[in-house]
C-alpha cells in the first residue's frame, strides 16, 4: 500500500486544517493549505551550508512537480536543541513528510517518532540502519573519503609547489561522530595508503562546527609539521583552514559539495555528494508509493551519487594533468565494479 494511502485519515485532517505554522527566522516560502505538505528540517542554517541548500532545492524540485507546499525550518547550530525543534515541527501535525539530513538526525527522528507515530520522516545522509521510523538515503562515506585521500596523496607526490615530501596528510573534523570514526577516517587513510603506504594521517578535532580561529590554529600547526594537504570537515571552521593554507602556500581537498571556487589553486578538488538529486528522487519515490518507512537506498560511486567533481574549472586548471588522469582511472575502477572497498578493512 502506498505511503499516501496508508495515511489517508491524516491527510483528510490536514486538508481541513490551517496552513502550516511559520517559525520566526527559520521558515521560507510556506505554501498554502494543502492535503499534502512537506517540511525541510535543517540542523543548522541554510545559507552557507551547501549540502542543506542542495537538500532544500531537491525537495522543492520534487514538490513543484505536484504543486505541493514546502516549508523550511532552520534549527540553528545548538545540537542540544535539535530534538526539541524537530518535535515541535512534528507536533503541529501540519506536515505529511519531514525531510532532513545528517547522520545524527536518524536517532532524533527515531525518538520523535515514538511521541508522534503518524509523522513520516525522510533522512538524507542518514544511518544505514533499517527500522520503520523513517525512510533513509545513506551515502557511502568510506568511498567518498577514499577518493579524497587518493586525491590528496596524488597531489602531495606531484609537481605542485611548496610540498614537504614528508608523506603526511591531514584531516580536521568539527567533532567526532560514528560515521567519522567508522567510515571517513578509515576511508581517507585507505585512499592515501593505496597511493603509497608511507603516508600517515594527522587527525585533529576543533570541538565545534563554527570556530574558524581554532581551524586556523590547528591547520597552521599541521602544515608546519610537514602536512601538505588537509581535508577539513568542520563547518564554519573550514574557513580557518583556508586562511592557514593561503598563508603557508599549502593545499586542501573539499568534502560533500564543490568547493574549489572558494580558493582556486588552494582547494584542489572536491569529493562531492549528489544531495540535490537524492532529495528530489527520494521525495518523488515516497509520493508515488515506491518507497515506504523502513526502506533504505544507498548512494555510492557506482550509482553516481558520490564522486570527485572533475568539471570544476579550478580543478582542471590547477591540478596537474597526470594527477587528474590517475583520479579518472580510479573513479573508473569503482564505476566498472573492478574496485570495491571492504568495510572490514
Amino acid at each position: 500500500m502506498s505511503f499516501i494511502k496508508k495515511n489517508i485519515f491524516a491527510l483528510m485532517f490536514l486538508l481541513l486544517s490551517a496552513a502550516p505554522v511559520l517559525y520566526a527566522g527559520g521558515d521560507r516560502e510556506a505554501g498554502p493549505s494543502s492535503a499534502y505538505s512537506i517540511a525541510v528540517f535543517v540542523p543548522g542554517v541554510l545559507d552557507g551550508s551547501p549540502t542543506y541548500e542542495q537538500m532544500d532545492r531537491g525537495v522543492r524540485l520534487a514538490a513543484e512537480k505536484l504543486s505541493i507546499p514546502v516549508t523550511t525550518v532552520e534549527a540553528g547550530f545548538n545540537q542540544g536543541e535539535w530534538k526539541d525543534r524537530l518535535a515541535a515541527v512534528a507536533s503541529e501535525g501540519a506536515f505529511s513528510l519531514i525531510v532532513t539530513s545528517n547522520p545524527a538526525l536518524s536517532s532524533l527522528c527515531r525518538e520523535v517518532k515514538q511521541d508522534f507515530p503518524a509523522q513520516q520522516f525522510l533522512v538524507l545522509d542518514g544511518e544505514n540502519v533499517s527500522d520503520d521510523s523513517q525512510t533513509v538515503f545513506a551515502y557511502n562515506h568510506r568511498e567518498q573519503a577514499f577518493m579524497a585521500g587518493y586525491l590528496a596523496a596524488q597531489a602531495a607526490l606531484s609537481e605542485l609547489k611548496n610540498l614537504s615530501g614528508e608523506f603526511k596528510l591531514g584531516l580536521i573534523a568539527g567533532q567526532t561522530y560514528p560515521d567519522m570514526e567508522k567510515s571517513i577516517v578509515p576511508g581517507y587513510e585507505m585512499g592515501m595508503k593505496s597511493v603509497d603506504p608511507r603516508f600517515s594521517l594527522d587527525f585533529r578535532v576543533v570541538g565545534n562546527w563554527y570556530d574558524a580561529a581554532k581551524g586556523t590554529e590547528l591547520a597552521e600547526s599541521m602544515y608546519r609539521s610537514g602536512v601538505d594537504v588537509i581535508l577539513p570537515i568542520a563547518g564554519g571552521a573550514n574557513q580557518g583552514v583556508i586562511t592557514a593554507a593561503k598563508k603557508l602556500g599549502k593545499y586542501i581537498v573539499w568534502f560533500d559539495s564543490p568547493g574549489t571556487d572558494a580558493a582556486p589553486g588552494v582547494i584542489l578538488g572536491s569529493a562531492v555528494l549528489r544531495q540535490e538529486k537524492a532529495a528530489e528522487e527520494m521525495v518523488l519515490a515516497i509520493l508515488d508509493g515506491s518507497l515506504e518507512p523502513g526502506d533504505i537506498r544507498e548512494g555510492n560511486i557506482q550509482n553516481g551519487y558520490v564522486l570527485i567533481e572533475e568539471t570544476e574549472e579550478a580543478y582542471m586548471k590547477h591540478v596537474p594533468e597526470e594527477v587528474r588522469k590517475k583520479i579518472r582511472f580510479q573513479m573508473e575502477q569503482f564505476l566498472s565494479g573492478r574496485y570495491a572497498l571492504d568495510d572490514s578493512e
